[in-house]
């Protein structure tokens, strides 16, 4: 299946993996109890799907 995805949509998912990364770090940081942490990694996660899909359309 890899074979099959064009490398405009490989780069676009390893950019978006660190834009993820990124992102959940910031949450570890930022988040005061573990319901905000928890909330912080759902949404982080929930736009991350949607960029990923984005790029394998594209």
């Amino acid at each position: 299946m890899m074979s099959q995805i064009s490398t405009t949509a490989h780069r676009c998912c390893s950019t978006e993996k660190q834009r993820l990364v990124s992102e959940l770090r910031a949450c570890d940081f930022c988040s005061d109890n573990y319901k905000d942490h928890h909330d912080c990694y759902r949404r982080a996660a929930k736009e991350s799907v949607r960029h990923a899909l984005n790029c394998l359309i594209a």
